[in-house]
């Protein structure tokens, strides 16, 4: 089954959202945990957590997963309906490939699902991971990027940070129906792109 690849919320989270008032987000969420795995069908958003980041060349430290769910889950929903579940983590697989494949399948069933991923950590080429996920449930994607600059790569170099938009564009099927880049700089990028 395709949530295998999840490793359950680690044990400090759940006890720093036990701790939190009710009205917090975090005491809104399911989680996974070593007990239980949330019900699919129950839930619209998915959080899951991704620790890969090998191809990312500008990292310089390990992102700390735990504490960008604490931010998260101690601040205070807004006035919506939305059922969330925390889905834990899909650690790092022998190879990168092993992380995309892994990253595919757990959004593709989400999707297939109405269930909207939310993809913590990790660096940018896991959007090309996510992207793939579309080709299976044969429909078009819009793509919107938040990034100074256009992430293209030579034809044959393989999926990186920098790089994963050439496969986007050129890897068939080609599921791309629409492509945004918000907040590009002109003089990050070639006249060409």
């Amino acid at each position: 089954m395709e949530f295998d690849f999840l490793e359950p919320v680690n044990d400090g989270i759940i006890k720093f959202v036990g701790a939190l008032s009710s009205q917090e987000l975090g005491s809104k969420v399911v989680f996974h945990t070593q007990d239980q795995f949330p019900d699919i069908e129950q839930i619209n958003i998915a959080i899951i957590g991704v620790l890969e980041d090998r191809t990312n060349i500008n990292m310089i430290n390990e992102v700390n997963l735990s504490a960008v769910r604490k931010k998260l889950y101690g601040m205070f929903p807004g006035n919506w309906d939305a059922s969330i579940a925390d889905l834990g983590d899909i650690l790092a697989g022998d190879s990168i490939e092993d992380t995309y494949y892994a990253l595919k399948k757990v959004t593709a069933t989400l999707i297939k699902n109405k269930v909207i991923p939310i993809v913590l950590g990790g660096s940018q080429d896991l959007t090309y991971a996510l992207y793939r996920a579309y080709d299976d449930l044969e429909q078009m994607v819009n793509l919107v990027a938040v990034d100074n600059k256009f992430d293209f790569g030579k034809e044959n170099e393989s999926v990186s940070a920098n790089s994963y938009l050439t496969k986007i564009i050129i890897d068939e099927p080609n599921n791309l129906f629409n492509y945004c880049n918000i907040g590009y700089q002109t003089y990050y990028n070639s006249q060409e792109e």
